[in-house]
């Protein structure tokens, strides 16, 4: 009997023999098939008895839990919440499979597999047809990385809002990293170890040069901030004459309700390795089953009736009409997993947000942050924390290389016995002069979810803590802080909100010094101590921002996405004690991002 067939069978006896239905936790990403998904599965529980919980959580949440349940469970019982079925993306497919933290299913071809793909995509050169016919030009079948800058030239009207070519710009696996990952394949094919990172001379180094020069050369101004979700509808819009983008818009595209897409539409392959004919990566996002599962049978049952025809036909994008679909055919059959979707072994933690770091790393160079030689360096650097032998990380022993001097913005929930935090380069803290009321409580969740929302975890980053400004939100026990800041997904503002530590914060105000605070509104104050062991000293420079006026969400997000960029942009403000004068000049600038003068610096 074949998998496709087993799992109505195996329905049809459990409901016959009166069986008392499981209840299957899934972890899943959330992503449009998912939700269809979901939207169906109501005939499976219906046909198997079964239930299912759902949760929709973002990739790191999704494995570090994946992670964590990978032990037997402690106590007799404690296994009942653990996960049967977890979405998982290449990176961690790989990894947690290798350490055998996952369960292998069946394969198409009769072997086995650590997933069962729902999602495959590689990436397609788009571009808009009608514009290169009539500047009689052409886009090959098969375009290298020059005919990309050669005909991004050509096409380049920025007085016309038109960008020559749109590549992602926003970090991540899916965005920005997946163009340099593209554009090194073509250029050398060389895996993603540190030592190929940082070597001046390699495909790495080449292929950030090209990515950071035709961005600023033909790209859009706002280059940087682009996911490929924008880039799709500005494509549309007529605002990119060239997209490398993934092969998973190609439906939507293709369903323009104008003459027709191929009066306007161009879809060719992505630049490629001439040497073995790959076009480059090949991404899926799988169901997995982690190893100590509560009901392996039963999620493996479902996750065939959800990887079905039958299923995939409904909840999948409509088919891509010709000529498309013979590109993006073409395309799938020659891509293969690459770059840092390679990844796998003995990691020392969840690649992930180890991945994310380093694509906000290669961001830098665009932005004019960072060189691409300390961009490429410190990615080396943050690769190399992935093992817990260094050896087998930079691929040819000897010691681990030290992270250059970035600096990151991040966040941690401090209780009274963690306050102040230990060991970082510089701390603040965000300092109300009362508790939530009845009055204000929507106020306080409101900032509290822009302080999670655009400062990271200090976990996250990948960095030491020596390498990082935190800024605290302080509560009430130790221990609930410690829930918090392993929260992962869930938000944490509710519990932060109503448990939040009025004592610590009123402390760090005394550390100031009411003498040298201006009257007090309703705050928070936002106060910083650079180094950190300046907290307390009252001749201490204090940098200091009063947040009494900011009254909604696209303030209070734009204020702490300023205040990441200055830590990030700008480390000599602060990695070596305040730098007065170049404090002076920053405010200046605040002022004119806010319109307000929020920002003062006493005692200096």
């Amino acid at each position: 009997m074949g998998w496709s067939s087993f799992w109505p069978a195996l329905a049809t006896m459990a409901i016959a023999c009166g069986a008392e239905g499981a209840e299957l936790r899934i972890a899943a990403l959330d992503t449009p098939e998912l939700r269809a998904i979901q939207n169906l599965a109501g005939e499976w529980e219906h046909a198997t008895g079964h239930r299912l919980a759902w949760s929709f959580l973002d990739p790191r949440a999704i494995g570090e839990r994946v992670r964590q349940e990978a032990q037997p469970p402690a106590v007799d019982g404690a296994a009942a919440d653990r996960l049967d079925i977890a979405t998982l993306g290449p990176p961690q497919l790989r990894t947690w499979g290798d350490q055998g933290w996952l369960q292998k299913l069946p394969d198409e071809a009769g072997g086995e597999t650590w997933g069962a793909p729902l999602v495959t995509e590689t990436a397609l050169t788009y571009y808009r047809a009608d514009l290169l016919t009539a500047q009689g030009l052409a886009m090959p079948e098969e375009p290298g990385l020059d005919d990309l800058a050669r005909l991004a030239a050509a096409l380049d009207a920025p007085a016309d809002g038109q960008a020559g070519i749109c590549l992602a710009g926003a970090p991540g696996p899916a965005e920005n990293l997946g163009v340099i990952t593209l554009f090194a394949s073509s250029l050398g094919d060389t895996p993603p170890i540190p030592g190929a990172l940082d070597d001046p001379n390699g495909s790495w180094h080449a292929a950030l040069v090209r990515y950071t020069d035709l961005l600023t050369a033909y790209g859009p101004p706002d280059a940087g901030a682009l996911s490929n979700a924008d880039l799709a509808r500005r494509f549309v819009a007529g605002g990119c004459a060239i997209w490398v983008g993934p092969s998973g818009v190609l439906a939507s595209l293709a369903q323009d309700p104008g003459p027709g897409p191929t009066d306007w539409l161009g879809v060719a392959l992505a630049p490629g390795d001439p040497r073995d004919g790959s076009i480059g990566w090949r991404r899926s996002t799988s169901f997995a089953v982690p190893v100590e599962a509560p009901h392996p049978v039963e999620a493996r049952d479902f996750i065939t009736w959800a990887t079905s025809a039958a299923v995939l036909e409904k909840v999948l994008p409509e088919a891509v009409p010709e000529p498309f679909a013979a590109t993006l055919s073409a395309a799938l059959d020659r891509a293969v997993p690459a770059g840092f979707d390679t990844l796998h072994g003995e990691l020392a933690r969840d690649p992930l947000p180890v991945v994310d770091e380093i694509g906000q790393v290669l961001a830098a160079p665009l932005a004019g942050e960072l060189t691409v030689d300390t961009a490429l360096a410190v990615a080396a650097a943050l690769l190399d924390r992935l093992a817990p032998e260094q050896a087998m990380a930079n691929g040819g022993g000897g010691p681990p290389r030290e992270v250059p001097s970035l600096v990151r913005a991040s966040r941690l929930f401090a209780g009274p016995g963690q306050y102040p935090p230990e060991a970082f380069a510089a701390y603040g803290i965000l300092a109300f002069p009362s508790r939530a009321t009845s009055a204000d409580l929507e106020r306080h969740q409101m900032l509290c979810e822009a302080y999670v929302a655009n400062l990271p975890r200090t976990d996250e980053l990948g960095l030491p803590v020596e390498q990082q400004m935190v800024t605290v939100w302080p509560l009430t026990e130790d221990k609930i802080a410690d829930e918090l800041n392993r929260a992962g997904g869930s938000s944490p503002c509710e519990t932060a909100v109503r448990n939040y530590g009025l004592p610590v914060a009123l402390q760090a105000i005394r550390d100031v010094g009411r003498a040298r605070l201006r009257p007090l509104g309703r705050g928070p104050l936002l106060l910083a101590w650079s180094p950190a062991n300046g907290k307390g000293d009252p001749e201490a420079v204090v940098l200091i921002a009063d947040l009494s006026n900011v009254t909604t969400a696209e303030q209070a997000a734009t204020l702490f996405a300023l205040w990441r960029q200055d830590i990030e942009a700008n480390p000599e403000l602060w990695n070596q004690g305040w730098d007065i004068e170049a404090l002076r000049t920053g405010i200046r600038l605040w002022v004119d991002r806010v319109g307000s003068q929020i920002f003062a610096i006493l005692g200096a």
